[in-house]
């Protein structure tokens, strides 16, 4: 994240990265809604292409309550 935010990386590079760091069996990533959409994207999930924003409004407020 502090490669994120110090802008070193560029977002769609950090969700990729953090998506290959998972699926490497790495613990402690830090992921938001955005990264869940890029896994579910990379998945391949035939719900994005038609309701993707909905889709993203639903996970980020998952995160949100889940956060707090």
């Amino acid at each position: 994240m502090h490669c994120l935010s110090i802008k070193v990386l560029e977002k769609s590079k950090y969700n990729k990265m953090a998506i290959k760091l998972v699926s490497s069996n790495y613990h402690y990533i830090s992921i938001d809604s955005d990264v869940l959409i890029e896994a579910a994207e990379q998945a391949k999930w035939g719900c994005l292409h038609n309701h993707t924003q909905l889709f993203y409004r639903y996970l980020k407020n998952l995160l949100m309550k889940v956060l707090h």
